[in-house]
């Protein structure tokens, strides 16, 4: 009875983290339970296998499973502010401290077949979660609120060959969304213009940078469109591809490909805008369009384990993510009630690159009725220091995770686990967001050269500062083995 009381409990704050109400202010793009957690991995029988490895199925065993799992990510995020002056000086500013919790899931079933040669299953999961940052007005010009996600619908299978090798397959259909709520410089548009532009009246001095009297602000949301011809446009499909062997001293490695949603083609999706006039321009509401265009990540996960004790193994992976395609958000506007004065185009600069993550650790493996483990992390950074903004730290980081498996009944396994990331300062005071370059491409009268800035989407109010960020994850599942 107890174990029926806590699968209801964790399948309720699964549907409520994947369709319940967003909560405040960054967080990495990944949900903590699908390949970072212990007990995952290249080389490890789990329920992520849908998205790390598929070939790792078949190191599950025999019989059919469910499981439930839920997960959350606080991030702290530690920001000392730089202003900048239109002489291009800059001084220090405010600090902002805010805290989010993201919250992730899946919900899988699967089992084997064929004397536990062939294994297949079906996983709905959330492999990319982020929430960005709300309720500070400092952080409002890169990010008010907001959240990008994909939900995957995941068929996959795994089959032995030869009593030694495992190869997997996976396909995922998937349904992205973002929401973006920031503020926009008008004053900008103007360049250095007395009547329009920084150095117009902004009740009665100067506009300069980041006036409130010049304040606009933005809420796009935009998602998949609920239509079969959309649903399963390319862009939305995905697939995991992996084989895991088994060497003659009994260890296994492994090797996983993940393309997400957007990695074969550019996601291109569509919803309404909401833009609030500054003050200076009336501060009317309109209504428009929006389509945002972006790119996801491809990864490779390559994974080593072996016993080491009569009850442990020792694990180790590395995974690479090519997250250099995903340079910017590409924004766009129209119809409506939109005016000349509303931007069409205003891409939002992300600048990120490939991405290194080296993993090692200890756990007990699957023979015992209660498991215990843990791992390190190493990871390079995801941008160069000067990307920094509230809604993209970059910067290398260290990662502590650990977890047990406890089996509370005969069939029923529960499954904690906890990490503790964490990234050093990052010193961003030498920003690529630079609301000089709006100016400078304005006043030159849009030229090309001039203009880089503005087509990559850096032309925008400055996010100099220092960056600190903390993160805690933590994972609850609980599974149910029909033998």
């Amino acid at each position: 009875m107890r174990a029926a009381h806590l699968l209801l409990l964790v399948a309720a704050g699964l549907m409520g983290s994947y369709f319940g109400p967003t909560p405040v202010a960054a967080s990495p793009m990944e949900d903590t339970s699908l390949g970072g957690a212990v007990f995952t991995g290249p080389t490890s029988g789990h329920a992520s296998s849908f998205f790390v490895n598929p070939a790792a199925l078949g190191l599950m065993g025999q019989g059919w499973h469910l499981h439930l799992g839920g997960s959350g990510q606080l991030n702290s995020l530690y920001l000392d502010t730089q202003t900048v002056a239109p002489d291009g000086t800059q001084s220090p500013g405010e600090s902002s401290r805010t805290h989010t919790f993201t919250p992730g899931g899946i919900i899988a079933l699967y089992g084997s077949f064929q004397e536990n040669t062939t294994h297949f299953g079906v996983a709905l999961h959330t492999p990319t979660v982020q929430q960005f940052p709300s309720g500070d007005p400092l952080l409002g010009f890169h990010s008010e609120r907001g959240q990008i996600r994909q939900g995957m619908l995941t068929l996959a299978g795994s089959v032995k060959f030869a009593g030694r090798l495992l190869v997997g397959l996976g396909i995922s259909l998937g349904y992205s969304s973002l929401e973006l709520q920031f503020a926009r410089d008008s004053a900008l548009d103007g360049g250095s213009d007395a009547d329009t532009g920084i150095n117009s009246d902004c009740g009665g001095s100067p506009c300069g940078f980041q006036n409130p009297e010049a304040r606009e602000q933005y809420d796009i949301r935009v998602g998949n469109p609920f239509s079969l011809s959309s649903l399963f446009a390319l862009k939305n499909i995905s697939a995991s591809v992996g084989a895991a062997y088994k060497l003659p001293d009994k260890s296994w490695l492994g090797i996983g490909y993940v393309a997400l949603p957007g990695a074969f083609g550019k996601l291109s999706l569509s919803g309404t805008a909401t833009v609030t006039r500054s003050p200076r321009d009336g501060g009317q509401e309109e209504e428009a369009t929006a389509e945002v265009g972006f790119r996801m990540a491809q990864m490779v996960f390559l994974g080593y384990r072996r016993a080491i004790l009569k009850d442990y193994d020792l694990l180790t992976d590395l995974r690479w993510q090519d997250w250099s395609r995903h340079d910017q958000f590409d924004i766009r506007l129209f119809g409506g009630q939109l005016g000349t004065a509303i931007p069409e185009w205003m891409p939002r600069y992300r600048g990120m690159h490939d991405v290194w993550r080296l993993s090692g650790g200890i756990e007990s493996n699957d023979s015992q009725r209660h498991r215990i483990g843990a791992r390190l992390r190493l990871e390079t950074s995801s941008a160069e220091s000067a990307a920094a903004s509230p809604i993209l730290v970059p910067g290398s980081n260290v990662t502590l995770a650990t977890g047990a498996e406890i089996r509370v009944a005969d069939q029923w396994v529960m499954g904690l686990g906890y990490e503790l990331g964490w990234t050093p300062t990052v010193d961003a005071r030498d920003s690529d967001f630079d609301p000089l370059a709006a100016v400078a491409c304005v006043d030159s009268g849009y030229s090309f050269d001039a203009c880089r800035a503005a087509r990559d989407g850096r032309a925008l109010s400055t996010a100099a500062g220092t960056y600190q960020q903390l993160r805690h994850g933590m994972v609850l599942s609980l599974r149910y083995d029909s033998l």
